[in-house]
């Protein structure tokens, strides 16, 4: 009998490691604690109160909730392996969003430069799954800094819920829809920049802004 308990215990600790830790198994949990990351910032959140992430405010939060709520919380700019070239492509766009007259720290490019610096290095160190925290906060600051770059450049910066109360649905932007087409296009420089109004009025603001920045 204890012969036996002996055989079945050196196989479960022959076997228990490879269960536990195995390179199918541990990106999966990953990723799942990615979405409830995720989830648990945007969803438990009393009516108007305000999101942080690390530090950081989530000024289009409701929009994100939306966007995330529409693909069960699904990461946009990571997947098992970490972060997808669109969030580097989307970086660049929103560092040059000064030609615009826009601050581009306003769309938390420090935060999202460190975080996908510091993952890259991990990547090339280790196995490479994800940090849950470090993902989900990535991908919260990205989609956050598209929203709100994208509704910047189509109305300037006002209040979103403003605008929300003061466009009818025929003149507004689905700022959504936008942000769906230009993640599977790759083309957020062309989708951004398309927003922003060519009025004499606003081309002239533009160029005594981008001396300010």
């Amino acid at each position: 009998m204890k012969h036996i308990f002996r055989i079945g215990l050196t196989l479960v600790f022959w076997f228990l490691p490879g269960l536990l830790f195995s390179t199918e198994l541990a990106p999966y949990l990953s990723i799942n604690k990615v979405i409830a990351h995720m989830r648990a910032w945007l969803e438990d959140k009393a009516e108007g109160e305000k999101v942080w992430v690390g530090g950081e405010i989530i000024a289009a939060a409701p929009a994100a909730r939306a966007f995330y709520q529409q693909r069960y919380y699904e990461p946009a700019w990571c997947n098992l392996k970490g972060p997808l070239p669109e969030a580097k492509k989307l970086l660049v766009v929103l560092e040059s969003m000064s030609e615009n007259g826009l601050e581009p720290n306003d769309y938390h490019v420090r935060r999202i430069r460190k975080i996908l610096d510091g993952v890259e290095a991990h990547l090339y160190q280790s196995s490479g799954l994800l940090h849950p925290v470090r993902m989900a906060s990535l991908d919260i600051y990205l989609t956050d800094a598209f929203l709100l770059c994208a509704a910047h450049l189509a109305y300037g910066r006002v209040d979103l819920a403003a605008v929300d109360e003061q466009r009818d649905e025929q003149s507004r932007p689905d700022i959504l829809a936008l942000l769906a087409q230009s993640l599977e296009s790759g083309d957020f420089a062309g989708s951004l920049h398309g927003l922003a109004t060519d009025s004499p009025e606003y081309l002239s603001l533009q160029k005594v802004l981008v001396q300010y920045l």
